[in-house]
């Protein structure tokens, strides 16, 4: 595992962390461990392996962004634009804040 980024959310520190065996994205908190994992196909998956959604490109208003689309709706939340190299990495950043503060509203 290499840590690719390293954020602050909500006073806590979270890192993504990139898996060389299979090109998965671990979001990591020291206190807590393994959060969610982005595996190679920009799926996002729990602790117990439920996909809470996707990572897709949608064109809004002729711009190509990053999209998250949830699996039990069909609401989605736009993220980056695709414009530039590490778009999808920061749309990861995005959408794992969201997850966390999920998290922490079921506690």
């Amino acid at each position: 595992m290499a840590t690719i980024r390293e954020f602050f959310h909500n006073g806590g520190i979270y890192y993504h962390n990139f898996n060389l065996d299979d090109d998965s994205i671990a979001l990591v908190c020291l206190e807590r461990g393994k959060l969610l994992t982005y595996d190679n196909h920009a799926v996002a998956r729990n602790n117990d392996n439920v996909i809470i959604g996707k990572f897709s490109i949608r064109t809004i208003d002729s711009i190509d962004y990053w999209v998250f689309i949830y699996t039990r709706s069909d609401e989605f939340i736009k993220c980056e634009s695709t414009c530039h190299a590490e778009s999808l990495l920061s749309s990861e950043v995005e959408i794992s804040k969201r997850y966390i503060d999920s998290l922490e509203n079921t506690l």
